[in-house]
Order: C-alpha cells, then sequence, then structure tokens
C-alpha cells in the first residue's frame, strides 16, 4: 500500500505543466465498472487510521504550498491519478492558466482566474476530450434524487452510482471547486468524487458532472454520532455542524450529509471544506 501522507503531498504540489498520467475516458459503463470496482478494492483500507494519518502527516501548512508545482504522476501514486486524473489535469491546468495571467500582469501567486475565463477553458477541453453531454443525456442517467442549493442528483441504484451536476453556487469558481473535492477525495476515499465530464448550455453556463458511489441501506447519521465521529479523527467542533483541524475546516456535517450504514460505519458524502490562510 501506497504512503498516505506522501499522497497528500503531493496532491496538493500539482504541476504547473499538464499532467502526463492517464485518465478514464468516462463514455461507457465498462469505464464506471472499474471506478466502482476501484472503490470496492479499496474498501477495506478505508478509515479513522487513514484519516488521522492525513491529518498529522499531510496537513501541515508550511508543507501544503498553494502554487502547484510537483507532478502526481509517477510511481505508487498512478494508482490515485487514475480515480482523480480528470479532475486533478484539469485543476492542473485551471491554476496554469491563471499563473500565465497573473506573470503578464505581474500579479501576485493566488490563485485569481475568473469563472468567464474558466469556462471558455473547460469548454474547449470538453469538446477536444469528448465529455461534454448534452442535458438529455444527465436526465437519462438515473432517478432524481435529492437536489440542494449546490447540486441536483440522479440516482443509478443498479450501477451503484450517484451523479451530481455542480452549479458552483458556493464556490463560484471551477478551481475552488475542484481543489475542494480534491481535499475530500483524500480525507473521505470511500466516498470519492469522479468528474465525468461537463453538462449545461455552451457558451453560457457550463456545470461539472460528477459521479460518487452510492451507499446501499444507509440512514442519516445522528448529531451525536457525527460529533462522536469527528472527534476521534482529532477534529474539533467548532459550532453544531464545523469543525476544524489546523487550517482544514470542515462545515455543513449535517445528518442528510452523513451517512452510517448496516454495519455502523460513516460516509460523508457531502461537506464544505474551506482552507484558512
Amino acid at each position: 500500500m501506497y504512503n498516505s501522507a506522501s499522497r497528500v503531498l503531493k496532491l496538493f504540489t500539482l504541476s504547473k505543466t499538464n499532467l502526463n498520467f492517464p485518465y478514464f475516458p468516462i463514455a461507457s459503463h465498462q469505464a464506471m465498472g472499474i471506478f466502482l470496482a476501484t472503490l470496492k478494492k479499496h474498501s477495506k483500507t478505508f478509515g479513522s487510521k487513514r484519516i488521522k494519518a492525513y491529518l498529522c502527516n499531510g496537513n501541515n501548512k508550511n508543507q501544503m504550498k498553494h502554487e502547484l508545482h510537483q507532478s502526481i504522476s509517477q510511481g505508487d501514486d498512478r494508482e490515485n491519478a487514475q480515480e482523480n486524473g480528470r479532475m486533478e489535469e484539469i485543476t492542473n491546468l485551471l491554476y496554469s492558466s491563471s499563473r500565465k495571467n497573473e506573470e503578464e500582469h505581474d500579479a501576485g501567486s493566488t490563485y485569481r482566474g475568473n469563472l468567464y475565463s474558466e469556462q471558455s477553458l473547460i469548454e474547449s477541453y470538453a469538446e477536444a476530450h469528448k465529455c461534454w453531454y448534452s442535458l438529455d443525456d444527465i436526465f437519462n442517467l438515473g432517478i432524481p434524487g435529492p437536489s440542494g442549493s449546490e447540486n441536483d442528483t440522479y440516482v443509478d441504484k443498479n450501477g451503484g452510482i450517484v451523479y451530481k451536476t455542480n452549479n458552483l453556487i458556493h464556490t463560484g469558481s471551477f478551481y475552488k471547486l475542484f481543489r475542494r473535492l480534491l481535499i475530500h477525495n483524500e480525507l473521505f476515499p470511500q466516498t470519492s468524487y469522479q468528474l465525468i465530464g461537463f453538462t449545461g448550455y455552451k457558451g453560457r453556463t457550463i456545470y461539472p458532472l460528477l459521479a460518487q458511489k452510492y451507499i446501499e441501506n444507509a440512514i442519516p447519521a445522528t448529531p451525536k454520532e457525527i460529533k462522536k465521529h469527528m472527534l476521534s479523527l482529532g477534529f474539533e467542533q467548532i459550532d453544531d455542524w464545523t469543525y476544524q483541524y489546523k487550517h482544514l475546516r470542515l462545515s455543513d456535517l449535517k445528518p442528510k450529509n452523513v451517512l452510517k450504514d448496516e454495519f455502523g460505519d460513516f460516509y460523508i458524502i457531502d461537506v464544505e471544506i474551506q482552507e484558512k490562510q
């Protein structure tokens, strides 16, 4: 098994150049089968020890640079790269585009991309990589499920997948959303997100299309259970639904976003993540 802390440190220092690892061309049921098989293969390795290793070893603010300068395509990280490849690749492209504009305008090192420029880059990417889906395609993915302020969901119980389209209302940026989801995938890989592609209205509004494992026979965890679980992972409770570890703050940890299965295992399916400066 690869070193978790090493994976995390490299995740937060993505290359400024195009990533060269393969990603899933998710356009077939076979590819989605590979995705689910990968989740099942690693399910025995998920748990509090892995999360604690991330928090203790991989979440040092001095180590986690905001400037992306290191590829994660080699060695033991290749398996993780295949799981998150498309999302990492686009995050990297967005950052590189932002840095190019900053250098031209003598700006600072903080990500300053705007949604208009992001959408233009993503629309070109989706066309080149054949990962644009019509709204009709989305409606045929599964039965409409519960929707919140940020996501519309489509549930395919037979395939074991929940598809989500995200309207960026909480982040206002593809880069910020994908960075948040990449952190989620490292903290909670049993409910990791995969970027399938994009949908919406070309030239106007674009939504990322995401896939997440469907948790069978699960019920919402109680506030007391959520608190006990998060404290066991080393987080400090800030308020009823917010927990923090060093500069990582997790919020919206309400029962609807934290599920418990028949074996008593917890699954955080949706959480707001902020990196405090």
